[in-house]
Formats: C-alpha cells, sequence, structure tokens
C-alpha cells in the first residue's frame, strides 16, 4: 500500500485501520490488489479479519469516488460479486449517520434533553414502571412522525405494535386532534395528520411477534411509507412464555428427577431470540432509515451481599468498581444518584437485550406529595433520564407532565444553563 498515498494524497486513516494497513504494507499489496482481488483470499493472505478489510476497501472507494467528483453509493467487490464471504458491503458508516434525520418531541424542552429527538437508523428504548408515561410517548412520535419535516417530523406513516393492549385509538385522536389546532398555520393541504397513518397491530405470543417483525415489517415499511416502527413493549412475551416454563422447569425439578441445566438452557434460549430480534429492528432501522423506538418494562434491583457499600453510598473505597452491581448504573438508569438509591429498578431482559439497543431513556416517577399517606391520591412526579445515546448527552435528566394536548417538558437548572435564552 505505498502507492495510497500517491493514488490519495488527502486520505485520512481511520485509527482503526491503522492495523489493516501495516499488514497489506508488509505484504507489498497495492492498491489495485486491495480492489480487485477477492477479500475473502486477501484477508487469509494478510491475517486480517474479513470485515476490518472490507471496512478499508470501502474507505479507500469512497475517498476515490469523491476525488472523482462521484456521488457515493453502494458497491459490490471482490469476494461479494463471486458470491463468496457475504453479500455487498453498503454505504459506510458516515453515509448511514449523513443520512439519519431526527425525529422531534415538538416541546421544546424534551427536544433540548433528548438531543433533538429521536434518531433515525436505531433501535431506542424507552424503560420505566407501569405508569410512568412510556405510552404517552410512543403515541406523541406516532403523531410527530406525521409532520414534514419543518416542523421536525418526516411526514411519514407510523406502525405501532402492541403485545400487551390494543392501541389507545381515543387517545391518538385527542393527541392528533391537538397537534392539528397546534400547527394549523404552518401545515398545507398535503400534509394530512390521520389515523391512517398509524398502523396498529396486537400480537400475543413470541411466534408472532418474530413472524410480523422478519417478514410483514419490510414489505408495510415499502408499501406504506414508514418512518417510525414502535414496540410495546418488548418485554411483555419473552415474560409471559420464558419465566412461565423457567417456573414449570423449576417445579418439575422438585418432584421428579429433572436435571437442573433445563433452566440455563431457557435462559441461553431466551438470549438467542433476544438477539435475532434486535438484529431484525436494527437491520429494518438501518435499511430504511427509520427509527425504532421499543417500551421496556422494569424488574426489581437487589443489591448483591457483598456489595452493601454500594446500596448505601456507592463510595468507591467500599464497593468492587469491577463488579457488575457497580458499572450496572452507567447502562441501567438507576443506581448513578446517592439520594434515590431506595426502591431500585433495572430494565427488563437484562444485559443481553441492552447490547441490542442503540439508545436509552428512563423514565422514573416517584410521589411528589399529597394523599395523605395514600399512594394512590398521591401527586406523581415523572422524571425523563437519557441513560445512554450517541446523539444525547448522558445523565442528564428533566421532568414532565402529561397534559391533553400531549407530553410537556419542565426545565431545570442543568437545562437552563445550556441555553442562555431560555
Amino acid at each position: 500500500m505505498c502507492d495510497l498515498l500517491s493514488i490519495l494524497p488527502n486520505f485520512r486513516l481511520p485509527p482503526q485501520s491503522s492495523n489493516t494497513l501495516l499488514k497489506l504494507e508488509q505484504e507489498n499489496i497495492t492498491t489495485a490488489d486491495v480492489l480487485t482481488l477477492d477479500q475473502l483470499e486477501l484477508s487469509r493472505r494478510i491475517s486480517v479479519a474479513l470485515l476490518d478489510l472490507r471496512r478499508f476497501t470501502q474507505d479507500i472507494i469512497q475517498a476515490l469516488q469523491q476525488d472523482l467528483g462521484q456521488v457515493a453509493s453502494p458497491v459490490t467487490t471482490g469476494a461479494d460479486a463471486r458470491g463468496s464471504g457475504g453479500g455487498a458491503i453498503g454505504v459506510s458508516g458516515y453515509e448511514a449517520w449523513k443520512n439519519q434525520r431526527l425525529i422531534s418531541t415538538t416541546d421544546a424542552t424534551l427536544d433540548r434533553l433528548l438531543g433533538g429527538g429521536i434518531m433515525t437508523g436505531s433501535v431506542t428504548e424507552v424503560v420505566g414502571e407501569s405508569g410512568a408515561g412510556k405510552t404517552q410517548i410512543l403515541l406523541q412520535l406516532c403523531c410527530t412522525v406525521q409532520l414534514p419535516p419543518s416542523l421536525g417530523g418526516l411526514s411519514k406513516t407510523a406502525v405501532y405494535i402492541s403485545t400487551e393492549a390494543p392501541l389507545s385509538t381515543t387517545r391518538l385522536v385527542q393527541l392528533l386532534e391537538s397537534f392539528k389546532t397546534r400547527f394549523a398555520e404552518n401545515l398545507i393541504s398535503t400534509d394530512e395528520l390521520s389515523m391512517d397513518h398509524v398502523l396498529s397491530v396486537t400480537c400475543g405470543d413470541l411466534e408472532s411477534q418474530e413472524h410480523i417483525a422478519q417478514f410483514q415489517l419490510p414489505i408495510v415499511v415499502e408499501k406504506y411509507n414508514v418512518g417510525l416502527i414502535i414496540l410495546d413493549s418488548v418485554a411483555s412475551n419473552f415474560r409471559a412464555e420464558h419465566e412461565g416454563r423457567h417456573n414449570s422447569e423449576a417445579q418439575s425439578s422438585k418432584t421428579a428427577i429433572t436435571p437442573k441445566k433445563n433452566i440455563p438452557a431457557l435462559l441461553a434460549e431466551r438470549g438467542k431470540q433476544l438477539v435475532k430480534l434486535g438484529q431484525i429492528l436494527r437491520n429494518l432501522a438501518r435499511k430504511y432509515n427509520l427509527a425504532v423506538v421499543v417500551a421496556n418494562q422494569v424488574s426489581d434491583k437487589f443489591e448483591s451481599q457483598n456489595n452493601t457499600g454500594a446500596a448505601q453510598g456507592y463510595g468507591e473505597s467500599e464497593v468492587d468498581v469491577m463488579s457488575f452491581d457497580h458499572q450496572a448504573r452507567w447502562f441501567t438508569g438507576w443506581g448513578d444518584d446517592d439520594a434515590r438509591a431506595k426502591n431500585m429498578k433495572t430494565p427488563a431482559l437484562g444485559l443481553v437485550w441492552t447490547n441490542c439497543i442503540g439508545a436509552r431513556f428512563v423514565i422514573l416517577k416517584e410521589v411528589g406529595g399529597g394523599g395523605n399517606g395514600h399512594e394512590e391520591d398521591a401527586v406523581w412526579k415523572r422524571r425523563i433520564k437519557v441513560v445512554f445515546a450517541p446523539w444525547a448527552e448522558s445523565g442528564r435528566e428533566c421532568g414532565y407532565v402529561i397534559e391533553a394536548d400531549g407530553v410537556k417538558g419542565i426545565l431545570n437548572l442543568d437545562l437552563e444553563k445550556e441555553d442562555p435564552e431560555a
């Protein structure tokens, strides 16, 4: 590759490709060889992972296209053209990122917290307790995605997949009517906000859920110009089927000579299904540049006995910083605030599902007072927090309220400091 800089003097080598370039130079591989030789054979020859070589090749192709003034496009090279080594490379990560859009919540405070809204091309999770307001936010997104880009939408259709209860059409109609009133001066006749642009389906088991995601959604996305897919909730069917089977296996192990390895096997099976579902949703988001938003449930969090220091104050000297309980606070959304160490929760489906999503927003609710000691009569305070997201700052949060015309954020000191005009 000693001729690379002579061909592309302004080529910027990505840090992750430095090892690939070094191996190519050691084998005296030219730029023309990289572009024409079978990539599978070449990766074996220079002892580099095939995926790394493909990414490096795609970076060179795009640099050449830019140098020639051509528009970058999906490319098939080497092993791909002959059917060995997988499918086409497709657009690079940069090209995919450049085409991504944000779906606004139509509330300035929430958009400021979420870095502009919900990003397309990614799987975003909204997790929280029952009654925290997850469905309210999802229904509002079904309305905002129909707005034109000038108002923060995509002028596209939403698909709402429910695993618990049918779509709340009454509330959705209420939100749509309020949107028509709020944006009446900015909408034209072609910007129709309608229930016809929200496609809904209810699936009550994992088999139908997987069939819808893998086979029906791609057809619906292409036919109805879909820009948002919502799954509410992702944990319901997994909990109903796998936890039921887990309990039956545990019960049978007490009454019969049944090997206990059945329970770990069930957990492994659930993990495979979670990974498969996550892959299907990510592929849909990236291929069609749409937003996938999933609601998730929570479970109670119990501290292990060797991490009592973490539960009492999270002191660095009192807890093993390499333990899962200590590190989980940065990707679960609970545990990073000592004052709220009580009533700890954790997102359902565990670490396997966490690795399948691109962003996580946690919705928290707590009793704000009133009720004379009766929780059912108390006033609830709701907050939304960014746990992790590539386009939003992690750790920030703000309060919000649910009103007839939608979800509205409550500006806090952190967001006021960020915006001098607030």
